[in-house]
């Protein structure tokens, strides 16, 4: 693995932004540093998904996303991404470097960046794709957080690996829909939103910089 410097940390836009400036490869998987992988991934796999996006002329691929809506391409595992059909996120893709570079956008986050995504999505933007639904799996993964907290199958795995979770900096607050459950996220998002500014504060005084974990 090769970590890319990116210098100041300004945005998520910025900073891939420039990380791309030193990729020289077309085709990029992006992987949020969220989604656990649970199990190996064949290279082979990979390796076929890019040559049937270049044989379906395609700049997207949505890799974790399966379904039986839209065009499916023939002899391959893809089905064409249709207005209405919203199945472009960032989660798990690849991508062609050109088509990403449209998407960023300097100061944005990644949030607007997935917004910028799906609202092309749903204006009918071609050459976007997922997987059939009868496709083999080419990634298996344990999404980690959601909301700001730990979800509780991600506490599962992590424990089973033998990895202690942070649940200091980030907590894991009972998930139910009733009043209390309701009323402790509400107090735990209060908490991460103080601890938050005052890590800004102490970030623009110079202080406190270290990247810290989940």
């Amino acid at each position: 693995m090769i970590t890319i410097p990116v210098g100041e940390d300004k945005s998520w836009s910025d900073n891939l932004i420039t990380a791309l400036k030193s990729i020289k490869e077309e085709n990029l998987f992006v992987w949020l540093d969220d989604f656990l992988v649970d199990r190996d991934i064949q290279s082979s796999a990979m390796t076929a998904c890019i040559e049937q996006l270049d044989q379906a002329g395609g700049k997207y691929l949505a890799v974790d996303q399966h379904g039986d809506l839209g065009e499916a391409m023939e002899n391959t595992s893809l089905r064409r991404i249709e207005k209405g059909n919203l199945r472009a996120g960032l989660n798990l893709s690849l991508w062609k470097k050109t088509f990403l570079n449209e998407i960023l956008v300097p100061g944005c986050s990644i949030w607007a960046a997935e917004s910028r995504l799906r609202k092309l999505n749903t204006e009918g933007e071609p050459g976007l794709f997922y997987m059939k639904d009868e496709s083999p799996k080419v990634v298996s993964y344990v999404e980690s957080v959601k909301g700001q907290f730990w979800k509780p199958q991600a506490i599962k795995f992590l424990r089973e690996q033998g990895i202690k979770v942070n649940l200091k900096r980030r907590p894991f607050p009972p998930q139910g829909n009733d009043f209390i459950s309701k009323f402790f996220r509400s107090c735990y998002k209060r908490r991460l939103k103080a601890q938050s500014a005052k890590e800004a504060r102490a970030a623009l005084e110079g202080k406190g910089l270290a990247v810290l974990p989940l």
